[in-house]
Protein backbone atom coordinates (compact mmCIF):
# COMPACT_ATOMS: atom_id res chain seq x y z
CA UNK A 1 0.00 0.00 0.00
CA UNK A 2 1.17 3.24 -0.57
CA UNK A 3 2.10 5.43 2.28
CA UNK A 4 0.10 8.94 2.34
CA UNK A 5 2.64 11.82 1.64
CA UNK A 6 3.75 13.70 5.00
CA UNK A 7 2.59 17.58 4.95
CA UNK A 8 5.83 19.00 3.67
CA UNK A 9 6.53 16.39 1.07
CA UNK A 10 2.82 17.28 -0.26
CA UNK A 11 3.80 21.42 -0.05
CA UNK A 12 6.73 20.48 -1.57
CA UNK A 13 5.24 18.70 -4.52
CA UNK A 14 2.52 20.37 -4.90
CA UNK A 15 4.93 23.68 -5.42
CA UNK A 16 6.97 21.34 -7.78
CA UNK A 17 3.77 20.43 -9.67
CA UNK A 18 2.96 24.05 -9.96
CA UNK A 19 5.96 25.38 -11.27
CA UNK A 20 6.88 22.95 -13.76
CA UNK A 21 3.03 23.66 -15.34
CA UNK A 22 3.54 27.55 -14.93
CA UNK A 23 7.66 27.38 -16.39
CA UNK A 24 5.72 24.86 -19.30
CA UNK A 25 3.14 27.68 -20.38
CA UNK A 26 5.53 30.31 -20.21
CA UNK A 27 8.10 28.24 -22.28
CA UNK A 28 5.05 28.36 -24.87
CA UNK A 29 6.57 30.58 -27.03
CA UNK A 30 9.79 29.95 -26.70
CA UNK A 31 11.92 27.86 -29.20
CA UNK A 32 15.06 26.75 -27.62
CA UNK A 33 16.75 26.78 -30.64
CA UNK A 34 17.44 29.72 -33.83
CA UNK A 35 14.43 29.34 -36.34
CA UNK A 36 15.26 30.85 -39.89
CA UNK A 37 12.07 31.99 -41.57
CA UNK A 38 11.15 30.28 -44.65
CA UNK A 39 8.78 30.73 -47.15
CA UNK A 40 6.70 29.80 -50.87
CA UNK A 41 9.28 29.24 -53.08
CA UNK A 42 8.52 32.46 -55.82
CA UNK A 43 10.34 30.97 -59.05
CA UNK A 44 8.05 27.20 -59.53
CA UNK A 45 7.25 27.95 -62.97
CA UNK A 46 9.48 25.53 -64.70
CA UNK A 47 8.63 22.55 -62.25
CA UNK A 48 6.12 20.25 -63.81
CA UNK A 49 3.17 21.42 -62.21
CA UNK A 50 3.83 25.21 -62.85
CA UNK A 51 3.86 24.18 -66.54
CA UNK A 52 0.69 22.47 -66.43
CA UNK A 53 -0.99 25.27 -64.53
CA UNK A 54 0.61 27.79 -66.96
CA UNK A 55 -1.20 25.92 -70.16
CA UNK A 56 -4.54 25.66 -67.98
CA UNK A 57 -4.65 29.32 -66.70
CA UNK A 58 -3.59 30.55 -70.43
CA UNK A 59 -6.57 33.09 -71.42
CA UNK A 60 -7.96 33.39 -67.87
CA UNK A 61 -6.03 36.11 -66.75
CA UNK A 62 -6.66 37.36 -63.31
CA UNK A 63 -8.78 34.23 -62.34
CA UNK A 64 -8.31 30.89 -61.01
CA UNK A 65 -9.55 27.62 -61.64
CA UNK A 66 -11.31 25.14 -59.70
CA UNK A 67 -12.56 21.61 -58.68
CA UNK A 68 -14.87 20.60 -55.69
CA UNK A 69 -13.60 16.94 -54.24
CA UNK A 70 -16.75 15.59 -52.40
CA UNK A 71 -15.36 12.07 -52.80
CA UNK A 72 -13.06 10.46 -50.17
CA UNK A 73 -11.23 8.35 -52.66
CA UNK A 74 -10.72 11.33 -55.15
CA UNK A 75 -9.99 14.12 -52.17
CA UNK A 76 -7.27 11.60 -50.87
CA UNK A 77 -5.75 10.13 -54.44
CA UNK A 78 -5.42 14.04 -55.61
CA UNK A 79 -2.94 14.71 -52.53
CA UNK A 80 -0.86 11.89 -53.72
CA UNK A 81 -0.87 12.83 -57.03
CA UNK A 82 0.62 16.31 -56.13
CA UNK A 83 2.75 14.70 -53.65
CA UNK A 84 4.37 12.65 -56.71
CA UNK A 85 4.68 15.41 -58.87
CA UNK A 86 5.89 17.80 -55.90
CA UNK A 87 9.33 19.01 -57.31
CA UNK A 88 10.45 22.23 -55.24
CA UNK A 89 8.38 22.16 -51.41
CA UNK A 90 5.13 20.71 -50.29
CA UNK A 91 3.59 22.45 -47.37
CA UNK A 92 0.70 20.65 -45.73
CA UNK A 93 -1.20 22.37 -43.00
CA UNK A 94 -3.85 20.68 -40.69
CA UNK A 95 -5.85 20.29 -37.21
CA UNK A 96 -4.63 16.79 -37.10
CA UNK A 97 -3.01 14.08 -38.77
CA UNK A 98 -3.78 10.55 -37.80
CA UNK A 99 -1.57 7.66 -36.98
CA UNK A 100 -4.06 5.15 -39.06
CA UNK A 101 -3.65 3.37 -42.48
CA UNK A 102 -3.85 6.35 -44.71
CA UNK A 103 -2.19 9.21 -42.73
CA UNK A 104 0.46 6.73 -42.73
CA UNK A 105 0.14 6.29 -46.88
CA UNK A 106 0.25 10.50 -46.68
CA UNK A 107 3.35 10.71 -44.72
CA UNK A 108 5.16 7.67 -46.64
CA UNK A 109 4.57 10.13 -49.94
CA UNK A 110 5.59 13.09 -47.83
CA UNK A 111 8.76 10.56 -47.00
CA UNK A 112 8.88 9.92 -50.84
CA UNK A 113 9.36 13.88 -51.86
CA UNK A 114 11.72 14.78 -49.34
CA UNK A 115 14.03 11.96 -50.45
CA UNK A 116 14.14 13.76 -53.58
CA UNK A 117 14.52 16.56 -52.72
CA UNK A 118 11.51 18.64 -52.16
CA UNK A 119 11.26 20.58 -49.06
CA UNK A 120 8.00 19.31 -46.80
CA UNK A 121 6.89 21.57 -44.37
CA UNK A 122 3.84 20.30 -42.05
CA UNK A 123 2.18 22.68 -39.46
CA UNK A 124 -0.27 20.83 -37.32
CA UNK A 125 -2.30 22.12 -34.16
CA UNK A 126 -0.89 20.84 -30.64
CA UNK A 127 -2.97 18.78 -29.43
CA UNK A 128 -2.66 16.06 -31.79
CA UNK A 129 1.34 16.31 -31.34
CA UNK A 130 1.88 16.54 -27.95
CA UNK A 131 2.80 12.49 -27.08
CA UNK A 132 6.02 11.61 -28.21
CA UNK A 133 4.99 8.67 -30.12
CA UNK A 134 3.32 10.35 -32.91
CA UNK A 135 3.30 9.49 -36.33
CA UNK A 136 5.52 12.24 -37.62
CA UNK A 137 8.09 12.00 -34.64
CA UNK A 138 10.35 9.47 -37.32
CA UNK A 139 10.64 11.69 -40.00
CA UNK A 140 12.16 14.79 -38.13
CA UNK A 141 15.41 13.45 -38.88
CA UNK A 142 14.96 14.36 -42.30
CA UNK A 143 16.97 17.02 -43.80
CA UNK A 144 14.44 18.29 -46.21
CA UNK A 145 11.46 17.49 -43.51
CA UNK A 146 10.01 20.05 -41.06
CA UNK A 147 7.54 19.94 -38.55
CA UNK A 148 5.95 22.35 -36.92
CA UNK A 149 3.10 22.90 -33.87
CA UNK A 150 0.80 25.61 -33.27
CA UNK A 151 0.62 27.42 -30.09
CA UNK A 152 2.14 24.09 -28.52
CA UNK A 153 0.59 23.62 -24.79
CA UNK A 154 3.85 22.68 -23.44
CA UNK A 155 7.17 20.37 -23.06
CA UNK A 156 5.84 16.78 -23.03
CA UNK A 157 4.94 15.18 -20.71
CA UNK A 158 3.52 18.31 -18.90
CA UNK A 159 1.37 19.40 -21.85
CA UNK A 160 -1.75 18.73 -20.43
CA UNK A 161 -1.06 20.64 -17.15
CA UNK A 162 -1.36 23.75 -19.62
CA UNK A 163 -5.36 23.12 -19.55
CA UNK A 164 -5.30 23.31 -15.50
CA UNK A 165 -3.09 26.41 -15.66
CA UNK A 166 -3.41 27.62 -19.35
CA UNK A 167 -6.95 27.05 -20.30
CA UNK A 168 -7.79 30.64 -21.76
CA UNK A 169 -4.51 29.72 -24.68
CA UNK A 170 -4.97 26.08 -24.57
CA UNK A 171 -8.90 26.53 -25.65
CA UNK A 172 -7.36 28.15 -28.75
CA UNK A 173 -6.70 26.36 -31.88
CA UNK A 174 -5.13 26.48 -35.18
CA UNK A 175 -8.49 24.38 -37.14
CA UNK A 176 -6.86 25.49 -40.93
CA UNK A 177 -6.77 22.79 -43.51
CA UNK A 178 -4.65 23.76 -46.39
CA UNK A 179 -2.05 21.83 -48.98
CA UNK A 180 -0.14 23.46 -51.29
CA UNK A 181 2.15 21.62 -53.72
CA UNK A 182 5.30 23.82 -55.40
CA UNK A 183 3.33 27.04 -55.31
CA UNK A 184 1.04 25.46 -58.30
CA UNK A 185 -2.01 23.79 -57.04
CA UNK A 186 -3.55 23.89 -53.80
CA UNK A 187 -6.41 21.75 -51.96
CA UNK A 188 -8.32 23.77 -49.42
CA UNK A 189 -11.55 22.43 -46.93
CA UNK A 190 -12.49 21.03 -44.21
CA UNK A 191 -11.19 17.48 -44.16
CA UNK A 192 -8.38 16.12 -41.66
CA UNK A 193 -5.78 13.43 -42.76
CA UNK A 194 -7.05 10.45 -41.57
CA UNK A 195 -9.42 7.32 -42.27
CA UNK A 196 -12.93 8.40 -41.45
CA UNK A 197 -12.60 11.88 -43.90
CA UNK A 198 -11.68 9.82 -46.72
CA UNK A 199 -14.44 6.65 -46.34
CA UNK A 200 -11.74 4.65 -45.58
CA UNK A 201 -12.90 3.97 -41.90
CA UNK A 202 -14.74 0.83 -40.83
CA UNK A 203 -17.03 2.69 -38.18
CA UNK A 204 -17.08 6.28 -39.08
CA UNK A 205 -17.05 8.32 -42.69
CA UNK A 206 -17.22 12.17 -42.26
CA UNK A 207 -19.36 13.52 -45.46
CA UNK A 208 -16.89 16.21 -46.30
CA UNK A 209 -16.17 19.17 -49.07
CA UNK A 210 -12.23 20.23 -50.84
CA UNK A 211 -11.63 22.94 -53.24
CA UNK A 212 -8.23 22.16 -55.58
CA UNK A 213 -7.56 25.42 -56.87
CA UNK A 214 -4.88 26.53 -59.35
CA UNK A 215 -3.58 30.22 -60.10
CA UNK A 216 -3.75 33.53 -58.24
CA UNK A 217 -5.71 32.42 -55.47
CA UNK A 218 -2.79 29.59 -54.77
CA UNK A 219 -0.44 32.33 -53.79
CA UNK A 220 -2.86 33.58 -51.16
CA UNK A 221 -2.77 30.12 -49.72
CA UNK A 222 0.83 29.88 -49.75
CA UNK A 223 1.05 32.97 -48.17
CA UNK A 224 -1.25 32.26 -45.46
CA UNK A 225 0.75 29.22 -44.86
CA UNK A 226 4.02 31.44 -44.32
CA UNK A 227 2.49 33.64 -41.90
CA UNK A 228 1.58 30.63 -38.87
CA UNK A 229 4.42 28.80 -40.35
CA UNK A 230 6.80 32.07 -39.41
CA UNK A 231 4.70 33.12 -36.17
CA UNK A 232 6.02 32.89 -32.60
CA UNK A 233 3.28 30.18 -32.20
CA UNK A 234 4.82 27.61 -34.74
CA UNK A 235 7.69 25.98 -32.47
CA UNK A 236 9.74 22.62 -34.34
CA UNK A 237 8.36 19.57 -33.03
CA UNK A 238 12.20 18.99 -31.85
CA UNK A 239 11.83 21.67 -29.57
CA UNK A 240 8.71 20.11 -27.67
CA UNK A 241 9.92 16.33 -28.20
CA UNK A 242 13.40 16.65 -28.59
CA UNK A 243 16.25 14.79 -30.29
CA UNK A 244 15.38 11.82 -32.54
CA UNK A 245 15.86 8.88 -31.56
CA UNK A 246 18.54 6.53 -32.86
CA UNK A 247 17.25 4.84 -36.16
CA UNK A 248 14.13 6.34 -36.37
CA UNK A 249 14.56 7.51 -40.03
CA UNK A 250 14.92 3.22 -40.69
CA UNK A 251 12.20 2.61 -39.36
CA UNK A 252 10.09 5.72 -41.00
CA UNK A 253 11.20 4.01 -44.21
CA UNK A 254 10.29 0.42 -43.09
CA UNK A 255 6.81 1.39 -42.17
CA UNK A 256 6.30 3.73 -44.80
CA UNK A 257 7.40 0.79 -47.31
CA UNK A 258 4.96 -1.34 -45.84
CA UNK A 259 2.15 0.76 -45.56
CA UNK A 260 2.61 1.47 -49.07
CA UNK A 261 2.47 -2.34 -49.93
CA UNK A 262 -0.68 -2.42 -48.29
CA UNK A 263 -2.84 0.28 -49.84
CA UNK A 264 -1.06 -0.54 -53.35
CA UNK A 265 -4.16 -2.24 -54.92
CA UNK A 266 -6.57 0.10 -53.19
CA UNK A 267 -8.04 2.88 -54.58
CA UNK A 268 -6.15 4.83 -52.38
CA UNK A 269 -2.79 3.71 -53.96
CA UNK A 270 -3.73 4.57 -57.69
CA UNK A 271 -3.43 8.19 -57.94
CA UNK A 272 -3.67 9.31 -60.80
CA UNK A 273 -0.82 11.70 -62.94
CA UNK A 274 -0.77 15.04 -61.64
CA UNK A 275 -1.58 16.28 -65.47
CA UNK A 276 -4.30 14.20 -65.63
CA UNK A 277 -5.31 15.31 -62.22
CA UNK A 278 -5.44 18.67 -63.35
CA UNK A 279 -7.20 18.30 -66.27
CA UNK A 280 -9.57 15.42 -66.25
CA UNK A 281 -13.06 15.40 -65.40
CA UNK A 282 -15.34 17.47 -64.58
CA UNK A 283 -13.51 20.29 -65.93
CA UNK A 284 -11.82 23.47 -63.83
CA UNK A 285 -14.28 25.91 -63.20
CA UNK A 286 -12.58 29.32 -63.89
CA UNK A 287 -13.22 32.89 -61.64
CA UNK A 288 -12.36 35.22 -59.69
CA UNK A 289 -11.13 33.56 -56.08
CA UNK A 290 -10.08 35.05 -52.75
CA UNK A 291 -8.16 32.91 -49.72
CA UNK A 292 -9.35 34.26 -46.87
CA UNK A 293 -7.95 33.58 -43.08
CA UNK A 294 -7.91 34.71 -39.54
CA UNK A 295 -4.45 36.20 -38.26
CA UNK A 296 -2.09 33.71 -36.80
CA UNK A 297 -2.09 35.90 -33.66
CA UNK A 298 -6.41 35.53 -33.25
CA UNK A 299 -5.49 33.25 -30.32
CA UNK A 300 -3.53 35.72 -28.32
CA UNK A 301 -6.00 38.30 -28.30
CA UNK A 302 -9.01 38.36 -26.46
CA UNK A 303 -12.50 37.09 -28.74
CA UNK A 304 -14.00 39.90 -28.78
CA UNK A 305 -11.01 41.63 -30.42
CA UNK A 306 -12.16 41.04 -34.23
CA UNK A 307 -9.43 43.16 -35.44
CA UNK A 308 -8.14 39.33 -36.80
CA UNK A 309 -10.89 37.55 -37.61
CA UNK A 310 -11.42 36.06 -40.86
CA UNK A 311 -15.20 37.52 -40.91
CA UNK A 312 -14.32 41.11 -40.39
CA UNK A 313 -12.46 40.68 -43.75
CA UNK A 314 -15.02 38.48 -45.12
CA UNK A 315 -18.22 40.09 -44.11
CA UNK A 316 -17.78 43.21 -47.01
CA UNK A 317 -17.17 40.36 -49.55
CA UNK A 318 -19.80 38.17 -48.12
CA UNK A 319 -22.65 40.45 -47.49
CA UNK A 320 -25.02 42.26 -49.57
CA UNK A 321 -27.27 38.33 -50.87
CA UNK A 322 -29.39 39.55 -52.93
CA UNK A 323 -32.32 36.59 -53.05
CA UNK A 324 -30.60 33.50 -51.43
CA UNK A 325 -28.03 32.07 -49.40
CA UNK A 326 -27.13 28.28 -48.60
CA UNK A 327 -25.30 27.03 -45.34
CA UNK A 328 -23.62 24.20 -44.99
CA UNK A 329 -22.26 23.62 -41.47
CA UNK A 330 -22.11 20.41 -39.69
CA UNK A 331 -21.87 22.76 -36.19
CA UNK A 332 -24.53 25.36 -36.38
CA UNK A 333 -25.16 27.64 -33.08
CA UNK A 334 -26.23 30.79 -34.05
CA UNK A 335 -26.98 32.42 -31.48
CA UNK A 336 -29.51 34.90 -30.58
CA UNK A 337 -27.57 37.27 -33.13
CA UNK A 338 -27.48 35.40 -35.71
CA UNK A 339 -31.18 33.96 -35.87
CA UNK A 340 -32.07 37.80 -35.83
CA UNK A 341 -28.90 38.29 -39.08
CA UNK A 342 -31.08 35.16 -40.59
CA UNK A 343 -34.73 37.18 -40.14
CA UNK A 344 -33.87 40.08 -41.58
CA UNK A 345 -32.64 38.28 -44.81
CA UNK A 346 -36.13 36.55 -44.91
CA UNK A 347 -37.44 39.35 -44.29
CA UNK A 348 -36.12 41.43 -47.06
CA UNK A 349 -36.97 38.56 -49.45
CA UNK A 350 -34.16 36.34 -49.33
CA UNK A 351 -34.16 32.71 -49.44
CA UNK A 352 -32.35 30.99 -46.26
CA UNK A 353 -31.62 27.59 -46.26
CA UNK A 354 -29.51 25.71 -43.84
CA UNK A 355 -28.10 22.01 -43.49
CA UNK A 356 -26.61 20.55 -39.95
CA UNK A 357 -26.09 17.63 -38.50
CA UNK A 358 -29.10 15.70 -36.80
CA UNK A 359 -28.86 14.62 -33.34
CA UNK A 360 -28.55 11.26 -34.60
CA UNK A 361 -25.95 11.90 -37.12
CA UNK A 362 -23.75 14.79 -34.85
CA UNK A 363 -20.22 13.52 -33.18
CA UNK A 364 -20.13 16.26 -30.92
CA UNK A 365 -23.25 16.30 -28.18
CA UNK A 366 -22.38 19.68 -26.66
CA UNK A 367 -22.31 21.61 -29.85
CA UNK A 368 -25.73 19.86 -31.03
CA UNK A 369 -27.41 20.66 -27.88
CA UNK A 370 -26.10 24.24 -28.01
CA UNK A 371 -28.05 24.59 -31.49
CA UNK A 372 -31.26 23.05 -29.98
CA UNK A 373 -32.36 26.50 -28.22
CA UNK A 374 -32.25 28.54 -31.94
CA UNK A 375 -34.23 26.14 -33.80
CA UNK A 376 -37.50 27.35 -33.13
CA UNK A 377 -36.26 30.77 -33.54
CA UNK A 378 -34.94 30.27 -37.05
CA UNK A 379 -37.65 28.64 -38.21
CA UNK A 380 -39.97 31.39 -36.76
CA UNK A 381 -37.97 33.78 -38.71
CA UNK A 382 -38.20 31.99 -41.75
CA UNK A 383 -35.60 29.76 -42.44
CA UNK A 384 -35.72 26.70 -44.40
CA UNK A 385 -34.13 24.92 -41.84
CA UNK A 386 -32.57 20.28 -42.27
CA UNK A 387 -30.69 18.13 -40.74
CA UNK A 388 -28.94 15.38 -41.94
CA UNK A 389 -29.91 11.45 -41.32
CA UNK A 390 -27.07 9.33 -40.43
CA UNK A 391 -25.96 6.63 -43.18
CA UNK A 392 -26.01 3.15 -41.00
CA UNK A 393 -25.92 0.34 -42.94
CA UNK A 394 -25.43 -1.66 -39.56
CA UNK A 395 -28.20 -2.28 -36.69
CA UNK A 396 -28.18 0.76 -34.77
CA UNK A 397 -26.36 0.24 -31.09
CA UNK A 398 -29.43 1.02 -28.58
CA UNK A 399 -26.61 1.38 -25.76
CA UNK A 400 -25.80 4.84 -27.40
CA UNK A 401 -26.18 8.06 -25.01
CA UNK A 402 -22.96 10.15 -25.48
CA UNK A 403 -21.55 8.08 -27.94
CA UNK A 404 -23.67 7.76 -31.46
CA UNK A 405 -24.79 4.35 -33.54
CA UNK A 406 -24.00 7.03 -36.84
CA UNK A 407 -21.55 5.62 -39.42
CA UNK A 408 -22.01 9.05 -41.40
CA UNK A 409 -21.57 12.63 -40.24
CA UNK A 410 -21.63 15.83 -42.04
CA UNK A 411 -18.42 17.70 -41.67
CA UNK A 412 -18.89 19.84 -45.29
CA UNK A 413 -18.32 23.84 -44.59
CA UNK A 414 -19.79 25.08 -47.73
CA UNK A 415 -22.14 28.22 -47.91
CA UNK A 416 -23.54 29.07 -51.41
CA UNK A 417 -24.18 32.78 -51.88
CA UNK A 418 -27.04 33.59 -54.91
CA UNK A 419 -26.05 30.85 -57.23
CA UNK A 420 -22.62 32.80 -57.72
CA UNK A 421 -20.33 32.45 -54.88
CA UNK A 422 -19.07 29.59 -52.78
CA UNK A 423 -17.68 29.47 -49.93
CA UNK A 424 -15.17 26.59 -49.25
CA UNK A 425 -12.97 25.65 -46.00
CA UNK A 426 -12.73 25.33 -42.29
CA UNK A 427 -15.11 27.44 -40.75
CA UNK A 428 -18.26 26.31 -38.92
CA UNK A 429 -20.95 28.61 -37.85
CA UNK A 430 -20.65 28.60 -33.99
CA UNK A 431 -18.46 30.52 -32.46
CA UNK A 432 -15.37 28.47 -31.57
CA UNK A 433 -15.00 29.07 -35.11
CA UNK A 434 -15.86 32.42 -35.56
CA UNK A 435 -14.45 33.86 -31.90
CA UNK A 436 -12.26 31.05 -30.46
CA UNK A 437 -9.72 28.96 -33.26
CA UNK A 438 -8.14 30.16 -36.29
CA UNK A 439 -9.94 29.50 -39.89
CA UNK A 440 -9.71 28.95 -43.70
CA UNK A 441 -11.47 29.40 -46.59
CA UNK A 442 -11.37 30.46 -50.46
CA UNK A 443 -14.51 32.84 -51.58
CA UNK A 444 -15.43 31.68 -55.29
CA UNK A 445 -17.01 33.42 -57.87
CA UNK A 446 -18.28 30.72 -60.07
CA UNK A 447 -21.81 30.49 -61.58
CA UNK A 448 -21.37 27.06 -62.57
CA UNK A 449 -19.99 25.62 -59.58
CA UNK A 450 -22.54 27.33 -57.28
CA UNK A 451 -25.37 25.83 -59.48
CA UNK A 452 -23.85 22.71 -59.26
CA UNK A 453 -23.92 22.60 -55.67
CA UNK A 454 -27.60 24.20 -55.37
CA UNK A 455 -29.09 21.37 -57.86
CA UNK A 456 -27.59 18.60 -56.30
CA UNK A 457 -29.51 20.44 -52.83
CA UNK A 458 -33.15 20.51 -55.02
CA UNK A 459 -32.73 16.98 -56.34
CA UNK A 460 -31.17 15.46 -52.88
CA UNK A 461 -31.92 16.94 -49.68
CA UNK A 462 -35.08 15.16 -49.32
CA UNK A 463 -33.52 11.96 -49.31
CA UNK A 464 -30.07 12.96 -46.79
CA UNK A 465 -31.84 15.08 -44.82
CA UNK A 466 -35.02 15.36 -42.50
CA UNK A 467 -36.72 18.87 -43.20
CA UNK A 468 -37.95 20.82 -39.61
CA UNK A 469 -41.51 22.02 -39.68
CA UNK A 470 -43.10 24.47 -37.35
CA UNK A 471 -46.19 23.32 -36.01
CA UNK A 472 -48.64 26.54 -35.60
CA UNK A 473 -52.51 26.95 -34.53
CA UNK A 474 -55.02 25.90 -35.17
CA UNK A 475 -53.40 22.64 -34.58
CA UNK A 476 -54.72 22.21 -31.93
CA UNK A 477 -52.94 18.56 -31.05
CA UNK A 478 -49.93 19.91 -30.11
CA UNK A 479 -48.41 22.61 -28.16
CA UNK A 480 -48.19 26.06 -30.65
CA UNK A 481 -45.04 26.62 -32.07
CA UNK A 482 -43.40 23.31 -31.62
CA UNK A 483 -41.54 21.43 -33.73
CA UNK A 484 -41.59 18.09 -36.03
CA UNK A 485 -39.10 16.12 -38.62
CA UNK A 486 -40.48 15.08 -42.06
CA UNK A 487 -38.73 13.16 -44.16
CA UNK A 488 -38.57 9.36 -45.97
CA UNK A 489 -37.08 6.96 -44.19
CA UNK A 490 -37.13 4.18 -46.77
CA UNK A 491 -35.67 6.19 -49.67
CA UNK A 492 -36.83 8.74 -52.52
CA UNK A 493 -40.28 7.27 -53.44
CA UNK A 494 -41.29 5.80 -49.46
CA UNK A 495 -43.76 7.51 -47.64
CA UNK A 496 -43.23 10.96 -45.62
CA UNK A 497 -43.19 10.17 -42.06
CA UNK A 498 -43.48 12.70 -39.04
CA UNK A 499 -41.88 12.83 -35.67
CA UNK A 500 -42.42 14.97 -32.60
CA UNK A 501 -38.94 13.86 -31.41
CA UNK A 502 -35.20 13.70 -33.25
CA UNK A 503 -35.93 10.89 -35.57
CA UNK A 504 -33.37 7.86 -34.72
CA UNK A 505 -32.29 8.99 -31.39
CA UNK A 506 -33.23 7.29 -27.76
CA UNK A 507 -34.53 8.40 -24.62
CA UNK A 508 -31.52 8.92 -23.44
CA UNK A 509 -29.10 10.89 -26.12
CA UNK A 510 -32.00 13.23 -26.12
CA UNK A 511 -32.36 13.37 -22.20
CA UNK A 512 -28.49 13.98 -22.65
CA UNK A 513 -28.87 16.50 -25.61
CA UNK A 514 -31.37 18.84 -23.51
CA UNK A 515 -29.53 18.81 -20.33
CA UNK A 516 -26.07 19.95 -22.20
CA UNK A 517 -28.30 22.74 -23.93
CA UNK A 518 -28.61 24.50 -20.16
CA UNK A 519 -25.11 24.94 -19.73
CA UNK A 520 -23.72 28.19 -20.02
CA UNK A 521 -21.30 28.21 -22.11
CA UNK A 522 -22.10 28.92 -25.83
CA UNK A 523 -18.95 30.86 -26.32
CA UNK A 524 -17.13 27.75 -26.16
CA UNK A 525 -19.09 25.99 -28.39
Amino acid sequence: MRRPLRPSTGRLAAALLLSIALTAGCALLVSRSPREPSFAYPDTQQTALGREVARLTAGHDGQSGFRLLSDGVAAFTARVALLRAAERSADLQYYFWRDDRLGRLLAAEALRAADRGVRVRILLDDVYVGAPDDLLEDLRGHPHVHIRSFNPLSLWPFWSLDWLFSSARANRRMHNKAFVVDGQVAIVGGRNIGDEYFEAHEEVRFDDMDVLAVGPVVAQVATAFDRYWNNELAVPLRDLQGAEKPGALVTARRLAQAQEDALRDSPYGRAPPAETLLAGVPALQWGVAQALYDDPEKVLHSPDDTRTHLLTKARPLIGGVQSELMLITPYYVPGSAGVEAMRRLVQRGVRVRVLTNSLASTDILLTYAGYMPYRLGLLRAGVELYEAKPFSPRPPRRDAWLRFASRSRLHTKLYVIDRRRLVVGSLNLDARSMRLNTELMILLESPALARSVTDWWDAHIATVAYRLELIEPPDTEHPPYGIRWVGRPDGPDGPVQRWLVEPETGFWTRFGAALLSLLPIEDQL
